[in-house]
């Protein structure tokens, strides 16, 4: 079966800036090896940093959302970032990330650990680490 995943904002972007674990992956999930989606969340927040305003950079970001699934913010979303943002007092965005991740039953790939560490049920891993496992089987 192949392995959910939400792509965080941070993986985009470290993408741009060249990390190679960063692309490593979104290769992998270019290939079919990951069922990757990422959210709305994640697209305004892509859209609204300075790197958007080249269209170089606007392409690549464009091209790579095209490899994974969005998933949009619903009702059930929204509630259950409403209560991650009550009972773990992360910020907004990250609580609708996070609750993306948990609804879809995807692990969270993320850079920023510290943002969703807190939130106990989520499982969470670096670009890092799943491209190690991957390319250690």
């Amino acid at each position: 079966m192949i392995r959910p995943i939400l792509v965080d904002t941070d993986v985009i972007i470290d993408h741009l800036r060249g990390f190679e674990n960063s692309k490593k992956l979104l290769k992998e999930v270019e290939l079919g090896n990951f069922l990757a989606y990422f959210s709305t969340i994640t697209e305004a927040e892509l859209y609204s940093g300075q790197r958007m305003s080249v269209k170089s950079e606007q392409r690549i970001v464009e091209r790579l959302l095209k490899i994974m699934h969005r998933v949009d913010v619903n009702s059930e979303i929204a509630r259950k970032a409403g209560e991650l943002r009550r009972e773990y007092g992360v910020e907004l965005p990250n609580a609708i990330i996070a609750a993306t991740a948990l609804i879809l039953g995807a692990e969270l790939v993320t850079r920023n650990i510290k943002h969703y560490k807190t939130i106990k049920k989520i499982k969470l891993k670096t670009p890092d680490a799943i491209t190690k496992n991957f390319y250690a089987k």
